[in-house]
């Protein structure tokens, strides 16, 4: 009996258009979509978590499932520039824009990890940010958190040792905690690693914060409370207000993201953004 391929399905759809672009552009920049298609979407907890391994870098990351495709169009000068950017939004019209990810992620029979400087350790079947689940063991953790990478130029990569452990640890406590409860009764050094660990820093999404604890800081230098339902400031210095201010709340739409300032905002239904 013939065996069925799996449908690949677009999964990200991105319109560039020179004219909101954050920078300034020339004027014979033409508009631009990336487009991702997917064989395994329904079998991957990155995608799960509106990201892709696609996009982990500029050009494009490998994935054993998805592919990249990229189209020009018109220059804003053409006068097909706007039809052609209405064309392409109406065709894709419902698909997302996937993040990129950060941290962990089983992927079909793959497990990906975003971290850097990792692949370096050569002794394990890398392709690309990928190994394969099946050798994914306490053994593989165990050699990964121990690893010490060496530049191409000599001398060890000293950041991966002090930043890489705890971080990979704490992702795979939230992504695979069996497994990790295997490598800490094997290796004391993992559970220390791990006591090293700071939710500060970290971006997560607002709602699941526990609410009145800390401050969060704002790109001015603000400084806000959060209440589980608005996010208060007594010194803000956010623009476009129509007038000036010595109080200001906010109600925030769903999903956004802020920086955790305080190991009190964690709690079990915290949602974290890598």
């Amino acid at each position: 009996m013939e065996s069925k391929m799996p449908k690949s399905k677009v999964v990200h759809f991105n319109l560039f258009r020179p004219e909101k672009s954050l920078f300034k552009s020339p004027a014979n920049e033409p508009a631009k979509i990336q487009i991702i298609t997917c064989d395994n979407s329904n079998n991957c907890q990155l995608y799960n978590r509106n990201e892709c391994a696609c996009r982990h870098d500029l050009f494009g990351s490998y994935c054993p499932y998805g592919r990249i495709s990229r189209a020009n169009g018109y220059t804003r000068r053409a006068r097909k520039y706007t039809a052609w950017c209405n064309e392409q939004k109406n065709k894709y019209d419902g698909i997302g824009f996937l993040n990129i990810p950060k941290s962990i992620g089983i992927v079909g029979d793959h497990v990906f990890l975003p971290y850097a400087h990792m692949e370096r350790c050569k002794s394990l079947p890398w392709k690309g940010k990928f190994l394969p689940l099946e050798s994914f063991n306490t053994e593989t953790v165990i050699q990964l958190i121990s690893f010490h990478p060496t530049a191409l130029l000599g001398g060890e990569i000293r950041s991966y040792q002090k930043d890489v452990p705890p971080l990979f640890l704490k992702h795979l406590s939230e992504c695979m905690p069996d497994l990790l409860e295997q490598v800490f009764s094997k290796s004391s050094y993992a559970f220390d690693r791990l006591n090293e660990f700071s939710n500060i820093g970290r971006e997560a999404i607002l709602e699941t914060l526990t609410p009145n604890v800390g401050l969060l800081k704002d790109i001015h230098g603000g400084l806000w409370t959060w209440d589980g339902n608005e996010l208060h400031s007594n010194n803000s210095h956010m623009s476009f207000g129509l007038c000036k201010f010595s109080k200001i709340s906010i109600t925030p739409i769903n999903n956004q993201k802020v920086k955790i300032t305080d190991e009190g905002q964690v709690n079990e239904h915290t949602i974290f953004v890598g």
